[in-house]
């Protein structure tokens, strides 16, 4: 059994086609369980459909013990799983997690905006403020602009 390409992976997932994304990924994992990237995929698959998080932060957790030289994708798999820690309303892991990727990758304006709204929903206003606004600054024709300055206004009662 040949192991499908991390492209073809890819692409079914941004395709949109999380059933055979999630088979490849399957395939990928049981081919080379010591490959991080099939668990990453798999994790983050179920992240972006908001499916089977427990699934997908038990995943996350054996791409970032796997991830040992690579900062750039540990840190994709601590926002990955820093998202799906949000999504469960455990906003503390989370923002563990979204800082350690912004520790490992500070110019990564998304990690900014996924702790940004873990603070916000956590109720913290001023670390949510600083986040998003960092957010904008690193990213500043995000098409998230119109949504995020529309928090920023709410969390700054105007």
């Amino acid at each position: 059994m040949q192991r499908p390409t991390l492209a073809v992976e890819l692409a079914y997932d941004s395709l949109g086609n999380n059933k055979q994304a999630i088979a490849d990924y399957n395939k990928a994992i049981e081919l080379d369980p010591k490959d991080p990237t099939g668990w990453h995929g798999r994790g983050s698959a179920n992240v972006n459909n908001n499916t089977n998080l427990d699934q997908a932060i038990t995943d996350l957790s054996k791409a970032i013990e796997l991830y040992t030289n690579d900062p750039t994708n540990l840190a994709g798999a601590l926002e990955d799983r820093g998202v799906a820690y949000t999504r469960q309303q455990k906003y503390d892991l989370g923002i563990a997690d979204l800082t350690k990727a912004i520790e490992l990758t500070p110019k990564e304006g998304v990690f900014y905006y996924d702790r940004g709204d873990a603070y916000r929903q956590k109720g913290q206003k001023t670390q949510a403020i600083a986040d998003l606004e960092k957010y904008l600054q690193l990213d500043p024709n995000t098409s998230a602009r119109t949504k995020v300055e529309g928090w920023l206004s709410e969390l700054k009662g105007q």
